[in-house]
């Protein structure tokens, strides 16, 4: 089995496999998965292009990590919207590009009229590879991107991760599936130094 995002922290939860016969390829901390056939991805093929590439100066450029929260259904596309301008307003004088989720449609995302949009044929831990430069900071919300990346790049990258708390009344259907995770990942996030701060969304 490969890893399969952050869902990996709930691995009993999500996962009805047939355990006897099961090896796990995976970054993530071992000891989530109280599971003893497990190969641990060290991303030692990445990092080895990564030092063969040099040292890279930053710029002021930084990359906003999508998520499919509208896609989801569990933040309305006024709310996200509100999250990504705040998020924009606590990282001021960068100049933001916008890095769309796989499942995010484009229909929505290009709705980020104030924003970039990274098209590149890569993930962005192959685009940050292979780029002249670093950015200077990496935003987002909770997004497996900031562990690999941490786990590639070490101390190199500036990682900020910002949740969100919904107060206005009106929530997306599916937005307690969200809030009920929050502190299972933040732990985590923790755990590999990686710290959150909270937005409060209240459109």
């Amino acid at each position: 089995m490969l890893d399969d995002g952050t869902n990996s922290l709930e691995f009993k939860k999500f996962f009805k496999l047939d355990k006897d016969n099961l090896k796990i390829f995976t970054f993530f901390n071992k000891k989530i998965f109280k599971y003893e056939k497990i190969i641990e991805n060290k991303f030692l093929y990445l990092k080895n292009i990564l030092k063969k590439k040099g040292i890279k100066k930053h710029r002021a450029i930084g990359y906003f990590i999508g998520s499919p929260y509208v896609e989801l259904d569990i933040l309305t596309v006024e709310q996200y919207n509100f999250y990504i301008k705040n998020v924009l307003d606590k990282n001021k004088n960068i100049n933001f590009i916008y890095v769309p989720h796989p499942r995010e449609i484009s229909d929505n995302y290009n709705k980020y009229n104030f924003l970039k949009i990274l098209k590149s044929n890569y993930n962005l831990e192959l685009f940050l590879i292979n780029n002249s430069f670093y950015p200077k900071v990496i935003v987002g919300s909770y997004s497996t991107l900031f562990l690999t990346i941490k786990s590639i790049f070490g101390n190199q990258l500036d990682l900020k991760s910002y949740s969100f708390i919904v107060s206005a009344k009106k929530k997306a259907q599916r937005y307690s599936v969200y809030y009920d995770r929050l502190e299972l990942i933040n732990n985590y996030f923790k755990k590999n130094n990686i710290f959150t701060k909270k937005i409060i969304i209240n459109v």
